[in-house]
Parts: structure tokens; C-alpha cells; sequence
């Protein structure tokens, strides 16, 4: 059993609050969907690419659970999250976030 990170957990319970609003009836949910991730990934404060390494696919599986979670789509396997697109590009210092688009 995975037991998930002090840090994961705050992540999760800000995002539940921050995304409580989001409701989509269950009779205008679509069979399948096509998710868009466009990852902002910060700049050092000296404006060098950060060498700490991370992995989309664990950023992206906990974005898709979150959405379980919340009820926003029945599940994240295939045949909800028919397609899956991930960009991701450096911004100015600050904290990187992703913007999700879902179709």
C-alpha cells in the first residue's frame, strides 16, 4: 500500500477546496474526454532551467485522481481519458502550475 506524502495531501485538500465548485451532472458528462495538460515550469531566481527532476506522469495521475475524487469524471482510465496530451514550457520565477484542458 502506498502512503501518500505530507506534501501530496496538503496538495490534495488545497485543490478539493479550490475546485469544490466545479460540478458536472452526471447527464452531461461525455463517455470520453481528451485532456490537455500545459505544464508552467518556473525559472531559477537566476533565470537557469531547474535541474530537479520530476515526473509528469506521477503530476498527471494525481491531477487525474483528484478529479475522481471530486466526482468531475467517473474514473481516469482509458476509456474516460481517451486521449492525453502534456505540454509543458519555462515561465518566469514563481510557482510552476499546470492549466488543464478538458474536451
Amino acid at each position: 500500500m502506498l502512503i501518500p506524502s505530507k506534501a501530496y495531501i496538503k496538495w490534495h485538500e488545497e485543490m478539493v477546496v479550490e475546485l469544490e465548485w466545479v460540478i458536472i451532472p452526471k447527464k452531461e458528462r461525455k463517455s470520453s474526454y481528451v485532456f490537455t495538460y500545459n505544464f508552467l515550469i518556473p525559472y531559477n531566481k537566476d533565470g537557469s532551467i531547474s535541474k530537479r527532476p520530476f515526473d509528469f506522469s506521477n503530476k498527471i495521475e494525481s491531477i487525474n485522481d483528484l478529479l475522481v475524487d471530486l466526482d468531475i469524471i467517473e474514473d481516469d482510465n482509458y476509456t474516460v481519458i481517451a486521449e492525453q496530451h502534456v505540454y509543458w514550457k519555462y515561465v518566469p520565477f514563481g510557482e510552476g502550475w499546470v492549466i488543464l484542458d478538458i474536451k
